[in-house]
């Protein structure tokens, strides 16, 4: 199949340069590694997200036991 395009591609000067940009294409990693890390760091935001939240609820009850306990020492 590589073949065949290679053959076909040599037919007109457009052709070899589209099959260069697309060997080329193949070969470049970057864009790959940098959709890796973007999904690393889209994973860890959205972890980050999910323990504050569970922290912020943990902490206003924490916080609201703490606030009843001294409204009723003061009351007393």
């Amino acid at each position: 199949m590589v073949r065949l395009l290679n053959n076909s591609a040599n037919n007109s000067v457009g052709g070899q340069a589209m099959f260069k940009l697309l060997r080329k294409l193949r070969k470049d990693e970057r864009a790959v590694t940098a959709m890796e890390y973007g999904l690393i760091v889209a994973l860890i935001g959205v972890a980050a997200l999910v323990a504050m939240s569970a922290v912020g609820t943990s902490l206003n009850s924490m916080f609201g036991s703490i606030a009843t306990e001294l409204t009723n020492a003061i009351g007393s």
